[in-house]
Order: structure tokens, then C-alpha cells, then sequence
């Protein structure tokens, strides 16, 4: 196990035959990274397939090869994942009790290989059990469970496959919860829908400060401003909104509770910031060590110093994150999900080995 401390002393992925990763995605039950080759690798929980690897056996590192070729970018959900091809394709697999894989049935699938659901798309986000495509042309198609209106389609009747048109328009950038949605309009305005507040499953989020990438969690959302800043709204029981309280609140808050961000990650009731120079953050919920500073003590306001540096990109499942190194490597921290009595409270190395 790494410390937090140690954590910047990075060493290349020198091996030749070193997994290096592009990208990485977490849910509560997996965790899937893009090579830099375009191969997809999984990790975790595999009842229902959501590894690709053709097998139902749970696996706690990253199998030894890809279960599909030729991706760009990859979302996960609770027990399915779905990759988009460098083609701008969508090809989903594992769990699909509720349509989640957009292939018209609600059988699961095992193996990753089959056919795209979806084309001309530009970026993917999955919830719980729902994924939403962004389009080339700026519209948004989502499928899966509906339940909370997360599809966006005005119903809360779950959809096996996506939409044929888009449903929402004018948007640039995309994200997921647990059971809500969220895009960025080409204006820098936020839109939500599905469980986003008391009484309403849809409405307009005025962040005030112009918004350039957006996180949803479970009762919380969390918007990087055009300025770096990260600015939450929502429930507040563990200190996740940042700003020192633990007071929900309905509006997005009106000062950053920190600057200089890149990209901010959200999920359960914790918060990862990552910063520009390259380290991370977290705040909020802390029981499994999610937030990655060596303790399992809640914070409410962001820490003066990083968990973790180093880091080019960042993932947040409920109980624990991943991040991408820039040396390609993937390290990940928080809760074990099949073994909730397991707990790494510090980043610990994962596929640069």
C-alpha cells in the first residue's frame, strides 16, 4: 500500500510490455481502463458480465487482455459497461435488467463483442443503471432505467434501446448519477433531469460563473467553472458541497469552494477535484477512505494539500475512486465492494507494473 504522502514518487511504465492506460472508469461494482492502444481492460465484480471477458468470475485485478479493441472512451455502470469506439460508436455489456445495454432486450451479455447501439457520438456517461450519448450534433439520447426521469424523455417508462432522435438539444458536454442526468449547453448553462430535487425530475441550473464540465452524484452535483472553480448544490449531510456546512441547499453555491481545477469527479456523497497541477483532492464522505488521505474521517471543506499527485485524469464510484497517473498507470483507493471490511485509505498502485 502507497501513502498519500509517497504517492507523487511516480516511476514510468518502462516495461515494455506495461499496461498503459488512457483512460479510466469506475462504478460501485467495476472499474474498466482504456489502453493506449484502444484495448479495454476490466476489474472487479463480474456476476453479470460486466468485465467482457465472456465469464461471470470476478476478477481483482485487470485481465490480461482487451475485451474489445479500438475504443476512445469508456463509461461504467452498477454491473454493465459501455465503450465508445474510435468510429463514434456504442457497444455495451453486463448487466441488462433494465434495458441499460440499448440493444433492444433485456438479456445480460457476457462478452463485449457485438454490435454498436449507437452512432456519430462524441462522449458517453452511464448512471446506475441508464447511460446518456452526447452526438455530434450536440443532442442527447439516453437509455435504461427511468424510474426518476434520468432519461430525459418526459416519461418514467425505462427504454431497451436509444432513442431514434434526440431528446434534449444545444448541449456540449455530459454527465451521469446514480439516477439523474445532467448536460452543459453550448451557452454554459447547466440542465438536469431525473431525481434532482424535491417535487422535480427536470430544471435549469443557473452556476453563475459559466460552466465547462458538470458531475452528478447521488442527491449532489457539482459544476467545474469556466474559471476552474468547483461550485456543488444538493444534500449536504457529509460535508460534500465543500462549503464548511452541512447544509443542503437547492441552488448552486455562489463563491468556488476551490480553484484552479481541471476536472472534478462526484459520486456517492464525496467529491475529487482535480487539479492543474495535476494533484487531487477530495471532500465529503469518507467511511471506506474515498477520499484517499489516509484517514476514514469526513471532511467538509476541500484540503490544502493533495492525496495524491501526478494524476491526469480522475474516476468516483460510491465507496471509491481511481486515478489515471500521467505515467499511464491507474491507482485507486476507497472501498472493496465485494469485501466492504477492506479499506485502502491512500492511493495504492494498479495497472503501471
Amino acid at each position: 500500500m502507497a501513502s498519500a504522502g509517497a504517492a507523487g514518487a511516480v516511476q514510468p511504465c518502462s516495461s515494455p510490455d506495461a499496461v498503459v492506460a488512457t483512460a479510466v472508469a469506475t462504478s460501485e461494482s467495476h472499474s474498466c481502463a482504456v489502453l493506449v492502444t484502444g484495448g479495454v481492460r476490466c476489474w472487479g465484480s463480474n456476476q453479470y458480465g460486466a468485465l467482457g471477458d465472456g465469464t461471470t468470475v470476478n476478477n481483482s485485478k485487470p485481465s490480461t487482455r482487451d475485451v474489445i479493441s479500438e475504443v476512445q472512451a469508456i463509461a461504467v455502470g452498477l454491473d454493465f459497461s459501455c465503450a465508445l469506439t474510435k468510429s463514434g460508436g456504442v457497444r455495451c455489456w453486463g448487466r441488462n435488467n433494465h434495458g441499460q445495454l440499448g440493444d433492444g432486450s433485456f438479456v445480460d451479455r457476457y462478452s463485449a463483442s457485438g454490435k454498436d447501439v449507437l452512432s456519430d457520438v462524441q462522449a458517453i456517461a452511464s448512471g446506475n443503471a441508464h447511460t446518456c450519448a452526447l452526438m455530434n450534433s450536440g443532442g442527447v439520447r439516453c437509455w435504461g432505467l427511468n424510474e426518476d426521469g434520468q432519461l430525459g424523455d418526459g416519461s418514467m417508462a425505462a427504454r431497451s434501446s436509444p432513442p431514434t432522435f434526440d431528446v434534449l438539444s444545444g448541449f456540449r458536454a455530459i454527465g451521469t448519477g446514480e439516477v439523474q442526468s445532467c448536460g452543459v449547453r453550448n451557452d454554459g448553462r447547466v440542465r438536469c433531469w431525473g431525481r434532482i430535487s424535491p417535487g422535480s425530475n427536470e430544471a435549469d441550473v443557473d452556476v453563475s460563473a459559466g460552466v465547462q464540465a458538470v458531475a452528478p452524484a447521488y442527491d449532489h452535483t457539482c459544476a467545474l467553472t469556466g474559471s476552474g472553480g468547483v461550485r456543488c448544490w444538493g444534500w449536504n449531510a457529509f460535508g460534500q458541497l465543500g462549503d464548511g456546512t452541512k447544509t443542503e441547499r437547492f441552488t448552486p453555491l455562489d463563491q468556488d469552494v476551490i480553484g484552479g481545477v481541471r476536472a472534478v469527479a462526484a459520486a456517492g456523497w464525496y467529491v475529487c477535484a482535480l487539479t492543474l497541477a495535476g494533484g487531487v483532492r477530495c471532500w465529503g464522505y469518507n467511511e471506506f477512505g474515498q477520499l484517499g488521505d489516509g484517514s476514514n474521517a469526513d471532511r467538509s471543506t476541500p484540503p490544502k494539500s493533495d492525496a495524491l499527485s501526478n494524476v491526469q485524469a480522475l474516476s468516483a464510484a460510491r465507496n471509491h475512486a481511481c486515478a489515471l497517473m500521467k505515467n499511464g498507470g491507474v491507482r485507486c483507493w476507497g472501498g472493496d465492494l465485494s469485501n466492504m471490511a477492506m479499506w485502502r485509505p491512500s492511493p495504492v498502485e494498479g495497472t503501471c507494473q
